[in-house]
């Protein structure tokens, strides 16, 4: 509350009891009758409706508190000149007594001035009044008590003031601190990084932070005051008897997958722990939430890498000493299908075809192990898509397969093997001819990402993959195949590792698979012909 509405409160406080004080003193007056005269009644009333129309009155003036006191004053001298009687002297104490309570050191200079003015009119000119009742020396202590009273109601002014200004800085400061810590306190909630969320002993949420928004996908006025389990179905009844130890005093660290608004699931850190206020009471819970996607595709990514360079190790190991004794049997297998009518032709032409066809594996098998390949040499991205694109036409045209093809991204250089980076999209555009059953679509465009990325996207309407197709494509010599060898996919995983680049796969059984192959741009040669 400011000085100014605290100073308008007093005056009607003050004026309310000074008015019940006037109408007590003009109901006393009917019982003394001949002191009173008629005057007295009429000023009384007057003033009793001055004072009401200054309670009832909604903002008052800043010039008030000297109407207040001198009106007061005013009515006390009446009082006094209507009876002359010596007492009304010490009302004149009152006002003085009443605006010390206003804080305000022009009303008391005002009031004190007119006191002493009206002191000196009673005593010099209406002294033969009361000259029978007085003597010298009580008029010299009815003075002398007046300068006492002027001088403390000063001294108690300026006491006074000091005091409250101190309290009032004191209460400023602490104001100022408390603000400011509640201030920070919000600042921190509002801009952390992780989801942090508040929910009361029911279990509703009663408070959140954007970045807990924005982890799951809800607004602020979705999740207030409802009680809600970011988990599956399946796991909310482990969810509730976590939030029941909770409210019992335990607290929870630990990792989790989480559900967002449109389903998703999401990889978290989770903090559940009770809050205490301060007599130690459990009177709510918190939730932080920490989004560490990005660390578990980073660890599956590490785990690839190692599988696939554990790979390459087997595969030189492995190639070697296959393809040794391979050699002495493929030659041995010639000479003996030198002879067409010998009995066993038919059964070494085919131990010669099974012997390719182990030589075929190895070769694939050896990509593996081959080193990284010099990032320095430069291609043409859009050049290697129409060769692949051409490469396949024939075999489209006879499958029944239309092939649909747009480049939207110019100026696509890589630096890496051409060649081997043709054997990802070959290997992957046949795996979606091999998916159409009958006729179907292909469907290959590219375009450019953050003016950092080239995405490759192909797309076909074949039979899809299961999940656990997909949770083993990359893993070696896994295929549903019959002819197949189970390594393309990890050789294709391994040549876009080279060229700092990425797979992401979409199945959908049934309805077809899209591969996204995302290729780090380079800047065009200098020579570059549009």
């Amino acid at each position: 509350m400011d000085k100014q509405r605290q100073l308008q409160l007093r005056i009607r406080y003050f004026a309310s009891l000074i008015c019940i004080f006037v109408i007590i003193h003009t109901i006393f007056a009917l019982f003394h009758s001949q002191i009173h005269s008629i005057y007295f009644y009429i000023y009384s009333i007057i003033y009793v409706c001055f004072l009401v129309a200054l309670i009832r009155l909604k903002k008052l003036p800043n010039w008030a508190p000297y109407l207040f006191i001198v009106t007061l004053n005013c009515y006390i001298m009446l009082e006094y000149t209507t009876e002359m009687t010596y007492s009304y002297v010490i009302f004149l104490a009152y006002p003085i007594f009443i605006a010390t309570f206003f804080q305000v050191f022009p009303v008391i200079f005002l009031v004190i001035a007119v006191t002493y003015v009206e002191l000196f009119f009673i005593f010099t000119q209406l002294s033969s009044n009361f000259s029978n009742q007085l003597s010298r020396h009580d008029v010299e202590l009815v003075l002398f008590f007046f300068f006492m009273l002027l001088s403390t109601t000063i001294l108690y002014m300026w006491v006074e003031r000091k005091i409250l200004q101190s309290i009032n800085s004191q209460n400023s400061l602490m104001k100022n601190q408390l603000l400011s810590q509640d201030g920070y306190l919000r600042l921190f909630f509002d801009t952390a990084k992780d989801g942090i969320a508040v929910f009361d002993l029911s279990n509703r949420l009663i408070d959140l932070n954007p970045a807990f928004e924005e982890l799951y996908g809800y607004s602020r006025e979705e999740l207030l005051g409802r009680e809600i389990f970011f988990v599956s179905q399946e796991s909310e009844a482990a969810a509730r008897e976590r939030t029941e130890k909770i409210r019992q005093g335990n607290v929870f660290h630990f990792e989790a997958t989480d559900m967002r608004k449109d389903g998703k699931m999401i990889d978290v850190l989770l903090t559940l722990s009770p809050i205490h206020d301060k007599r130690g009471k459990i009177i709510a819970m918190s939730v932080i939430s920490r989004d560490i996607s990005f660390k578990k595709e980073t660890e599956k990514l590490k785990l690839q890498t190692e599988k696939l360079q554990l790979a390459g190790e087997i595969a030189a190991g492995v190639a070697h000493e296959i393809r040794n004794p391979m050699t002495v049997i493929s030659g041995f297998i010639q000479m003996m299908n030198s002879d067409k009518n010998s009995p066993s032709y038919r059964y070494t032409k085919l131990i010669e075809s099974e012997i390719k066809r182990i030589e075929y594996i190895v070769s694939e098998f050896l990509q593996l192990s081959k080193p990284s390949p010099s990032l320095n040499e430069r291609f043409f991205l859009r050049s290697v898509l129409n060769d692949v694109v051409s490469l396949f036409g024939p075999n489209l045209d006879s499958s029944s397969i239309k092939l649909h093809h747009k480049w939207n991204a110019h100026h696509m250089w890589l630096r890496g093997d051409e060649s081997h980076v043709k054997q990802v999209f070959i290997n992957i555009i046949k795996n979606a001819i091999e998916s159409i059953e009958s006729s179907g679509e292909i469907h290959i465009y590219s375009y450019s990402k953050n003016h950092e990325d080239y995405i490759v996207v192909i797309r076909d309407t074949g039979t899809g993959m299961t999940e656990e197709v997909l949770e083993n494509l990359y893993n070696p010599f896994y295929t549903t195949k019959a002819e197949g060898t189970g390594l393309g996919m990890l050789i294709s995983e391994k040549i876009m590792a080279d060229v700092n680049g990425k797979i992401e796969v979409d199945s959908v059984l049934g309805k077809g698979t899209t591969f996204f192959l995302h290729f780090k741009k380079v800047s065009p040669p200098e020579n570059e012909e549009s």
